[in-house]
């Protein structure tokens, strides 16, 4: 087992083995004929770019622990460390893997397709960093899954909120939404911080209740 990081270069370096094992089964898909997404039967899979998702992890979970966004100012209540985080639509499990480098309790990723859970389980005993133990992968229709509770949710959607997740997300977020999209976000939700990175957009959005 390799030794888990805290902060700083140990992040670095944990993240570099993430990112490194992510390219080559990139690359095993393309050699043997494959593209690194699909449709599944409940939407469609695709990779996410790894350095920007951990440029956004850095800034929401290590840079502004408890920094007020706007003011920077310190308010524990409104921007809480993160301790737990949910992956819906988790894919190959590199979102969960990611977050769990900085120092959650838990990070749970749902995701409904068969291969993709096997691959996320494989992943986590294959890179086998000490703090893998606090992921965990559920194979199940995320919509199913309640996400009150989590301190971070992340989604990349691949159709309208307006459809079923509006309502989801009024009804159980108490944490804050990370969506990773150009096209689709949340209409009745706030948006309280964005990133526009290398063409990825990331918005991060809470409750208006």
């Amino acid at each position: 087992m390799k030794k888990s990081g805290g902060v700083g270069n140990k992040h670095n370096h944990n993240f570099k083995s993430i990112n490194q094992t992510y390219k080559n089964f990139e690359e095993f898909l393309l050699k043997n004929g494959r593209l690194p997404a699909s449709t599944t039967q409940k939407g469609y899979w695709g990779v996410t770019p790894t350095r920007e998702l951990f440029t956004v992890f850095q800034t929401l979970f290590e840079h502004q622990k408890n920094l007020n966004p706007i003011s920077g100012r310190y308010n524990s209540k409104k921007y809480p460390c993160c301790k737990s985080f949910c992956d819906l639509g988790s894919g190959d499990g590199r979102v969960v893997l990611m977050a769990s480098l900085f120092g959650m309790k838990k990070a749970v990723g749902v995701e409904f397709d068969n291969w993709l859970h096997k691959v996320s389980l494989h992943m986590k005993n294959h890179i086998g960093l000490d703090h893998f133990w606090k992921t965990k992968f559920i194979r199940d229709d995320f919509l199913g899954h309640n996400v009150r509770g989590y301190d971070y949710v992340y989604i990349s959607p691949d159709r309208p909120f307006h459809r079923d997740l509006e309502e989801k997300f009024q009804n159980e977020l108490n944490g804050k939404l990370i969506v990773h999209s150009y096209e689709f976000h949340p209409q009745s939700l706030k948006l309280v911080q964005k990133f526009n990175l290398q063409g990825e957009f990331f918005g991060v959005y809470e409750n208006s209740k």
